[in-house]
Formats: structure tokens, sequence, C-alpha cells
């Protein structure tokens, strides 16, 4: 709603309201306050700092239910009772900068919302001659749905279009798959390359550091000194995969390829092999976890 217009049937709330706390049954009126304001559909922010409170309406433009004559009537019985509720010594001590602009064909109503001498409410009133516009015609129902059908058909014959180029199926079973709990146990693992040295006997889920855990288990082949790595490098000279496995334990890193349940590559990285001098039998590869990854090839 433009609030540079003046549309008939609007009104503005601003301002606000300050006092003092000197008691938790002051609260308590603040607090019914709020609520009969909210149901006169209009709302307003409390803040408080120590002993001071202060109400600030909000400030955007509202239509006024058909109902009602004023907002001032609207307001009027929510305010009157705030000032009772606090002793007429307190309420007399407020301060009160609220007031109401509220359009009507060619008119601009205004209120202010005074406190009185003796605490109580006094609300000043006054009209003026204003350029108003009227509010927006209401739709019909009838114009609604006709232009909510012809925006269904338009939709469905976009969505029929782009499912010729765009895969949908895929895309709903990937969300399918993401909703899905993971199992570990559907992830295979290949190390033909490495088959003489290590097996990986199992493989388990890092939730803390979003990783997988291989478990690997060294055969007697295994190169446990420098000298073993330096015989069958040069045993493996010949055949370049043989040689580039050798390599990979010499460094202690391994490389990995990720696939996905179609079998695509969806990722390659250089895993370090922990514990490998520590532990006489077993080492372990932590990997980077992937819902989708469904099948790990440990290349070289």
């Amino acid at each position: 709603m433009n609030r540079n217009k003046k549309i008939e049937g609007t009104y503005i709330l601003d301002g606000m309201l300050e006092g003092y706390i000197t008691d938790a049954n002051d609260e308590e009126c603040l607090r019914r306050f709020l609520r009969q304001a909210k149901e006169c559909k209009l709302h307003f922010h409390l803040s408080t700092e120590g002993e001071r409170f202060t109400l600030l309406p909000d400030k955007k433009t509202n239509r006024l239910p058909q109902s009602v004559e004023s907002v001032s009537s609207l307001l009027k019985h929510p305010l009157e009772n705030l000032l009772a509720c606090f002793a007429a010594d307190d309420a007399v001590k407020f301060i009160s900068t609220l007031r109401s602009i509220e359009y009507s064909p060619d008119t601009e109503k205004q209120a202010l919302y005074c406190i009185g001498p003796d605490g109580g409410l006094m609300i000043e009133q006054r009209s003026v001659p204003a350029d108003t516009v009227p509010p927006a015609a209401e739709m019909p129902l009838e114009d609604k749905l006709k232009i909510g059908a012809a925006a269904f058909a338009i939709l469905a014959i976009v969505v029929g279009i782009s499912a010729f180029f765009v895969p949908y199926g895929k895309i709903a079973s990937d969300i399918y798959e993401g909703l899905k709990p993971y199992k570990i146990e559907d992830v295979s693992v290949q190390a033909e390359n490495f088959h003489e040295y290590f097996t990986v006997e199992d493989i388990d889920r890092d939730r803390q550091n979003n990783q997988l855990i291989l478990l690997c288990r060294k055969t007697p082949e295994f190169p446990a000194s420098a000298d073993k790595l330096n015989e069958q490098w040069l045993q493996s000279r010949d055949n370049l995969y043989a040689a580039m496995a050798v390599e990979a334990l010499a460094r202690k890193s391994l490389s990995c390829e990720y696939f996905d349940k179609e079998g695509e590559l969806i990722g390659r990285s250089i895993c370090r092999m922990r514990d490998i001098d520590d532990q006489p039998q077993l080492f372990a590869v932590a990997l980077p976890f992937n819902r989708s990854i469904k099948k790990i090839e440990i290349r070289y």
C-alpha cells in the first residue's frame, strides 16, 4: 500500500506513549493493553529500559474495518483501561505523542491522544480537506479463479515442454536418495592394483569429521622397510600399474575415485594411509564423505 497516497478507508498510527513501571502490576497492565489493542487490530511494540517503558504503534498504513466509525473509537477503550490500571499519580506523568490519521472521501481526520491533568485520556480531533483516492477495486472471485486456471494451464505447458530438456525423474530420484538413511554397507570398494599388499576389511563413517574410514589389513608382501620397497620396485618396473602401486605405498598415500549408483565418476582425491608404520597388520585410509558415493576404486 502506497503511504504517499491518501487512500480512502485507511489510517496511520504514529507517535509514542512513555511512562514508568513501579511494580509487577504495572507490567501486567502493559501486557493487557497489548492484548486488547491486538484484539482491535491495532499493533503496538513495547520496549523497556530500567523502570521506563515505551509503547510504539506499528506505523504502516492499515485499512479501517467497515464496521468501525473511526480509529479513535478503536483505540479509546484500550488506552482508557491502561491509564486506569496505573495509579493516577503515575499516569499523570505519562508522556503521549500518539496520534492517528485516517482518510475518508476528500477528508483527513486527525486525532491526538493526550494525558489529562487527572491522569485520564483526552482525545483532540479535527478534520481537514484532503486530496484522497479511492481504494483499488477488489477483484471478483470469478476473475481470480479464471486467472488462476490460466496460470495453471501455462505452467503445465511450460513443465511439459521443459520435460524434454530437464531430467525431472533423475532430480526426483536424487532428492529421494538424499532423504533415505545412509547405508554404509551399500558402498563397495575395489583395490585390485593393491591385492598383493593389502585387503580392505571394513568401511565405517566418521560423522564428527564427515569422513569414510577404510580399515585395511596388510598381506605378507606388504613392504615394511625401505629395502623391501626397493626390491618390489625393481620387480614391478616392467609393469606400469604394479610400479605405480609400489610408488603409492612408498609415499604412503592412495589415489581414490568415487562413483555414484549410476556408475558415474563424481570425484577423486589423494588420501593418506594412517598408522601405516605404527600398526604391524592394519592401517586406515580416510576419505571425504559424500552421500552419493556407492563405489570406491583405489587406483594407485
